[in-house]
């Protein structure tokens, strides 16, 4: 071994000694698998408004307690507009539902996925037998990056070492950029991936709700196939003043609250009798 390649082996150790660079809250790949980290307990700042907000995890790396075990329990899954970024934990709707429903809803959402990341976290929890998913992705699946998701990679080579990327200045953020002309996800693709979800879903007789999240600016490409999926879709409509006045994307306190009400009703309605099953579908 030369002299360059022993001063990277050892400036290797050294960083992973040191925990260098910093990914954050999350864990596994942060290019197409990032999870967040089991048994966290830290304090993040929501850039936008500059104010902090605790995030704590179980020990399968989720913002709630542990998965229900021997009781009726709901799944919902999406980005952090599901995680509840900028809130806390009690403040993001499916706490708030859990509450309202008198039913256990897991927050099992991931900050930053898309139907891509996200379709096998949802598989991964149908082997736990929820009695229902809420699934609430497509704000990510609908920003625009410099390439798909589907085609992204981890780095290769030098640019996978600890040292590029603490000299590249490493961000712990998740995901890709928010720039370029294409989705993260097309439509048809993210059509697929949640057809995926539902096949493997009806096979453990999981019902599922698709959530059309409320985004000031409509994702209309990504809605417009919803309902040749075939399951229910609940699509609310909330103002302006659900939203942070600096962060127009993510819900604040009192925007969760509205978007937990708005659940109740249909929630029930699909866990109540075949007789009594909900009707709901996007507007044509």
């Amino acid at each position: 071994m030369g002299a360059t390649g022993l001063f990277l082996v050892l400036t290797e150790g050294v960083l992973a000694l040191a925990g260098l660079p910093s990914t954050g809250i999350y864990s596994g790949d942060r290019y197409t698998d990032w999870r967040l980290k089991p048994d966290l307990q830290t304090v993040v700042q929501h850039g936008e408004t500059g104010r902090e907000f605790e995030i704590r995890t179980s020990s399968a790396g989720f913002r709630d307690g542990e998965i229900p075990k021997g009781e009726p329990w709901i799944a919902a899954l999406g980005c952090s507009t599901t995680f509840g970024w900028g809130v806390a934990a009690e403040s993001a709707w499916p706490e708030q539902l859990e509450g309202l429903l008198g039913m256990e809803v897991l927050n099992a959402a991931i900050p930053g996925h898309s139907t891509q990341q996200g379709k096998a976290v949802a598989l991964e929890l149908l082997k736990e037998k929820p009695d229902l998913l809420v699934l609430g992705w497509i704000l990510r699946d609908a920003q625009r990056s410099t390439k798909p998701d589907k085609l992204a990679r981890a780095p290769s080579g030098l640019r996978a070492t600890r040292l590029y990327r603490v000299l590249a200045g490493s961000q712990s953020k998740s995901g890709v950029p928010d720039q370029g002309g294409v989705y993260r996800v097309s439509p048809s693709d993210f059509n697929s991936n949640l057809r995926s979800v539902l096949d493997v879903a009806a096979q453990h007789e999981v019902p599922v709700v698709l959530l059309a999240f409320p985004m000031q600016e409509e994702a209309s490409e990504h809605l417009a196939g919803l309902n040749s999926l075939g399951t229910p879709i609940w699509a609310p409509q909330l103002g302006s003043d659900a939203f942070f006045k600096d962060d127009p994307i993510h819900l604040n306190e009192s925007g969760h609250r509205a978007l937990a009400e708005s659940l109740v009703q249909p929630l029930e309605a699909i866990l109540s009798p075949p007789n009594e099953e909900a009707d709901l579908a996007l507007p044509e």
